[in-house]
């Protein structure tokens, strides 16, 4: 069946599904949380062959053998400049996934805790400064720390 939009009702419901477990909340913010965690902690960086025939992930320089405690891990992912302004740490981010904030277009940061290593710091950022002037910052809709695991 169409919709008035023109989507058939199944795509339609899963649009508002896709909608749905991008919007951030305190309840749901902790798994969301988690699973960025543990994204960025389970994914190996590509890899690729050096001339020498040795193993390397990319962008780290070193060959697996050179550095074998040395987990592999993604790149960090890029945080807009306006949303690490807003949230006011230069630390590579651990995830981030754009959304929405009752209502508000928002990013989910999540950084590492600034003084203990067993948690990490989720940052909520309004995301409207992503088509404003380059000189302003992200508004932080909602700060919490959730236990790194």
């Amino acid at each position: 069946m169409l919709q008035p939009d023109g989507q058939s009702s199944d795509s339609a419901a899963e649009a508002a599904q896709k909608d749905t477990a991008q919007a951030f909340s305190d309840g749901a913010l902790k798994d969301q949380v988690a699973a960025l965690v543990a994204r960025s902690t389970s994914s190996p960086r590509p890899e690729k062959v050096t001339p020498k025939g040795s193993v390397q992930a990319e962008g780290d320089g070193q060959s697996r053998g050179a550095s074998p405690n040395k987990p592999l891990r993604q790149p960090e992912p890029e945080v807009p400049v306006c949303i690490q302004r807003g949230i006011d740490r230069d630390t590579p981010a651990l995830g981030i996934q754009r959304g929405s904030y009752e209502g508000t277009g928002a990013y989910l940061v999540v950084l590492p805790h600034e003084s203990d290593p067993s948690l990490v710091s989720a940052y909520v950022v309004d995301a409207s400064c992503i088509d404003e002037a380059s000189s302003t910052k992200g508004e932080v809709l909602l700060t919490q720390s959730y236990p790194r695991s």
